[in-house]
């Protein structure tokens, strides 16, 4: 086993240039995930369970198999598993950063030892930070040079008796900053830029195997000389300064995140079309993007179109009966869902826990697909609920449905958003749930980060189809998932 070449230098790249996003790699039906931001590593995801957060801590005897399905049935609450294992006192708060940086560094330096069917790195991806103590790419380099077993091949090709080793002068990486151990440490000691490979391994006390695996990882770390220059352009970022009329956007944009649609208007509830259409027209104007085409800060023109959106949207559904009939009736049990809401976030509820049946949340699973469908969005919000706590493991699926039916109702819509996201993280390389969060994000006027979801699509799935977001929705008849966000 040896470092792949491609991958190597691909992180050195990133690394080099301080480049924040995500290398998707992918070999066969494994995938893994490793985000960066400037250069430094922050979070992984990987389809080998093995390398998954909760493995890794059964694995290094913190916590129990037990315990770990326990904390599996919180993911529902959008929390991480590290944060739900501290929440149920399976850890302390402190201890987790050192269990999720072992975690980085065993996934991402198996990256760098397996083959690697495609490699793309994506800054359109943005970084899921999961420690606040990122991983430096040297790290990784060393920590996976542990694992090299075809050392000879280096001997011969790289570490040849011609070769002299030399401390790097400036460094990317202080030595300090290595965890290197006892054995590592005396073979660095042996680098003085006068000995060749040969010679530090007469002098090694720690065997030829171990001495050419610490060397080869010092060299990939550029902590040792011979390490490979590459250039990589940084884009520069815009930083522009924000406009007077930033102060009013700002207010307004904040209320109509929680305002329900008749207030995003200034309406009282039962107002006739010809006033919703004028109230509609008069926030149109007073929003309009046109108005505001001088300015070029893109944070400002991105508050103008959620603005622009959310006053649409209500438009759209106060005025037409059918939704406007769908939507009252969600306007009713908005007092009973913040009651559910409330016990059901919590990491212990009271009452006995439901007894699992896959088969039972299956049935109870579609029965909330076809309330959805008939737009009796709080009954399909009731049985997606039962069906992810009657489900042994959590299914994409139901979380998608959820986020789908919540987001009908804009009071909701940041639980809506929340268990969309739920089910990319559930089934990250399924591209049809970053499809449906883009077509969310977009009606929400969040047009950046809709493109920005629709080109995580093309990096994870390039086969995929890229829908037309300004193309009205039409029901779906094809594959699962077969609901739709309006």
């Amino acid at each position: 086993m040896s470092f792949n070449a491609r991958v190597s230098k691909t992180i050195k790249r990133i690394q080099q240039a301080g480049k924040s996003g995500a290398l998707i790699a992918q070999a066969g039906t494994l995938k893994r995930l490793l985000f960066f931001e400037e250069g430094r590593l922050v979070g992984c995801r990987s389809s080998l369970p093995s390398e998954r957060l909760g493995d890794v801590l059964v694995r290094e005897g913190r916590i129990t198999q037990e315990q770990l399905s326990r904390a599996a049935e919180e993911i529902r609450t959008g929390r991480k598993v590290g944060q739900i294992l501290v929440a149920l006192g399976y850890l302390k708060g402190g201890e987790i950063e050192g269990f999720v940086r072992l975690q980085i560094m065993e996934a991402a330096g198996r990256m760098l030892l397996e083959p690697c069917e495609r490699l793309v790195f994506s800054d359109e991806v943005p970084a899921d930070a999961a420690t606040l103590s990122p991983v430096l790419v040297a790290e990784v380099f060393i920590h996976a040079s542990r694992h090299v077993s075809d050392v000879q091949r280096y001997r011969e090709k790289v570490l040849t008796d011609e070769f002299v080793l030399a401390h790097v002068a400036d460094p990317p990486v202080l030595v300090h900053n290595l965890d290197l151990s006892t054995e590592e440490l005396a073979v660095l000691e042996l680098v003085d830029g006068l000995s060749s490979t040969g010679e530090i391994l007469s002098a090694s006390a720690v065997g030829e195997e171990k001495t050419l695996q610490t060397l080869i990882g010092l060299l990939h770390a550029g902590v040792v000389e011979r390490i490979e220059n590459i250039d990589f352009v940084v884009e520069a970022e815009d930083d522009s300064d924000a406009d007077e009329f930033e102060k009013h956007l700002e207010r307004v944009y904040r209320r109509v995140q929680d305002q329900n649609h008749w207030a995003v208007l200034g309406l009282d509830p039962g107002a006739s079309y010809a006033t919703i259409e004028k109230a509609h027209g008069e926030m149109r104007d007073e929003f309009a993007p046109a108005k505001f085409s001088h300015l070029p800060d893109g944070a400002l023109h991105e508050k103008l179109a959620v603005i622009q959106a959310r006053a649409k949207d209500a438009f759209l559904t106060l005025s037409a009966r059918s939704q406007a009939v769908a939507y009252e009736k969600l306007v009713q049990w908005e007092d009973k869902y913040a009651n559910q809401r409330e016990d059901w976030e919590k990491p212990t509820r009271p009452g006995p826990t439901p007894a699992k049946d896959n088969v039972k949340a299956e049935t109870v699973f579609r029965r909330a697909k076809i309330s959805f469908q008939s737009k009796d969005y709080w009954t399909a919000i009731q049985l997606c609920r039962a069906a992810i706590e009657l489900s042994e493991k959590n299914e994409a699926d139901h979380h998608h449905l959820l986020g789908a039916a919540l987001a009908h109702n804009p009071r909701w819509r940041k639980d809506a958003e929340k268990h969309l996201k739920i089910a990319t993280q559930l089934d990250p390389w399924d591209a049809r749930y970053l499809v449906t969060l883009a077509k969310f994000c977009h009606r929400e006027g969040q047009t950046q980060r809709a493109q920005q979801l629709l080109a995580q699509v093309t990096a994870i799935d390039p086969d995929h189809r890229i829908p037309n977001l300004e193309e009205p929705p039409v029901k779906s008849q094809g594959a699962e998932p077969k609901h739709q966000v309006r």
